[in-house]
């Protein structure tokens, strides 16, 4: 672990200001962006903080702290009728998801992602993450189409994700880190065929949107 002066700081909330008091406003699975009654934008302009994660002193981390959630932008990238889904191979520096197969492109907004509106700012970070990520020539836009949020473990307890959608002119998509990751373009019979299968975030953005979403 890196020592608390070295630690990464990511964009928090605390819990009860996204989701009330009581969790009135919580949900488990995905949320298409006009299904949450929450202004997310307003929620952050009032509450938000930037604190340390993998740190030295646990007590510090808030990635063990239930009472934040960490706002992590995320994108999947379609081409015509087909999903990029990628695995971290060993070696990779996420660890813990080593092995997993996985169709979201997410990671955490940084204070060098701010930018004057949080739209602004997760845009930054989501064209960050992607382009540190990804192999990807051609223009893209960002569609923001909804949220997703589960709290089974302590891992998704302290995070809340945006999830967005790129559709791709071309197919020319590859992974940059070879060594640590492995990616292809897949239909929906080879995601749902896939081993081990999507689990807990991804699962709900394919099952309860993409799915839909390809073969409407």
């Amino acid at each position: 672990m890196v020592g608390e002066k070295e630690a990464e700081r990511c964009l928090v909330v605390p819990r009860k200001a996204l989701f009330g008091n009581n969790d009135e406003h919580a949900f488990s699975g995905f949320r298409r962006k006009d299904e949450w009654d929450v202004d997310l934008e307003e929620v952050l302009g009032k509450h938000y903080s930037f604190a340390p994660r993998k740190t030295a002193n646990r007590e510090d981390d808030v990635e063990y702290k239930e009472e934040f959630k960490q706002i992590i932008p995320g994108v999947v990238f379609l081409y015509q009728d087909k999903i990029f889904s990628y695995a971290r191979l060993t070696g990779s520096s996420e660890e813990r998801l080593v092995g997993r197969n996985d169709i979201l492109i997410a990671g955490h907004i940084n204070p060098v992602d701010y930018m004057p509106t949080f739209k602004e700012t997760f845009w930054k970070a989501l064209h960050r993450e992607f382009e540190e990520e990804i192999n990807y020539r051609d223009g893209y836009s960002l569609d923001h189409v909804g949220y997703v949020n589960c709290d089974v473990n302590l891992v998704d307890k302290v995070h809340f994700g945006l999830v967005y959608i790129i559709n791709g002119r071309s197919p020319d998509i590859s992974v940059r880190e070879t060594d640590a990751l492995d990616g292809s373009l897949k239909s929906c019979e080879e995601i749902e065929r896939l081993n081990p299968p999507l689990k807990e975030w991804q699962k709900f953005v394919y099952e309860d949107f993409l799915k839909g979403y390809l073969r409407r």
